[in-house]
């Protein structure tokens, strides 16, 4: 097969023709991110002396200052690299992304609940059950902004040279004899909402915020669930996913797979998986049903 751009007719034509794997090109977004290369800020920062005593709780990333802890690694050019720090690993959404723990799991969930240290990240559908929290977790939701956000109360901050949005904390609340704490960082302009919550201290949920940074030339993999669930036509599933892969820049490599529970279209699994940090560029296998 001729590799060429695909466009959303020709993509429509291979799945509904069951035909092999097909790579799809990126728009050159490469650049673009590149030129947008930042001082790496690593942290939530208070935007103005009001902020900052509402805000107060929010633990900044490690600076040269801080004596106790290694600063950000720095390029040779004065500009850093989008590099986690030692130990941990990148997971995002576009180009907002958190540095959590490499010992950290991935969707480790039951009934919406995690079960160990973890990051949620595109989780799909959540089965409806109840299950109590365990002690001494902390985890990281990432997701889109949601209508129950417009009735909490922001403060306004600033993260990796973006504005932000931070929900102060408020103390904890308690599920079935268990202190919970929580708090979340929005990133209007990204469309990003970063949810922490621990049952270990406040400081665990503040320490945990003050990871998120702004990537300046690396993208994270798309969710597969808006296409999937966000529309009423999911045998155009594949399709939407596939054009979220473009516009973050990556190339869609559909693998058609056969199944007679799934209508023809639907996503299965993309890999790399939801979250995780690439280069613009890299390739996104994407197995659809047909």
């Amino acid at each position: 097969m001729n590799e060429h751009r695909m466009d959303d007719q020709t993509l429509s034509d291979l799945l509904e023709a069951r035909a092999a794997d097909v790579a799809v090109g990126p728009p050159p977004l490469a650049e673009i991110h590149r030129g947008g290369r930042r001082r790496r800020s690593y942290g939530v920062l208070v935007a103005a002396a009001a902020a900052a005593a509402v805000v107060g709780a929010v633990a900044l990333w490690p600076s040269a200052s801080d004596p106790g802890r290694d600063p950000a690694p720095v390029a040779s050019d004065g500009a850093s690299p989008d590099v986690p720090p030692a130990g941990f690993r990148w997971v995002g959404m576009g180009r907002a992304a958190i540095a959590v723990p490499d010992a950290w799991g991935t969707n480790a969930t039951r009934c919406g609940v995690p079960t160990r240290d973890t990051v949620v990240v595109d989780v799909g559908v959540v089965e409806t059950c109840s299950a109590a929290y365990p002690a001494e977790v902390t985890s990281v939701t990432l997701r889109v902004p949601n209508d129950l956000d417009q009735l909490l109360e922001w403060s306004r901050v600033e993260v990796d040279g973006e504005q932000a949005l931070h929900t102060a904390s408020t103390g904890s609340e308690t599920y079935a004899g268990r202190d919970v704490f929580s708090s979340r960082v929005q990133l209007p302009a990204e469309g990003v909402v970063f949810e922490a919550t621990s049952t270990v201290s406040q400081r665990a949920v503040d320490e945990a915020l003050s990871r998120i940074v702004v990537l300046d030339s690396h993208v994270a993999v798309p969710g597969i669930s808006p296409a999937n669930y966000e529309h009423p036509d999911q045998t155009k599933a594949g399709r939407r996913y596939v054009r979220a892969v473009q516009e973050a820049g990556l190339v869609a490599k559909v693998v058609p797979e056969p199944t007679r529970d799934i209508p023809p279209g639907f996503v299965l699994a993309a890999s790399p998986a939801p979250g995780t940090v690439v280069e613009p560029g890299s390739v996104v296998t994407v197995e659809v049903t047909r």
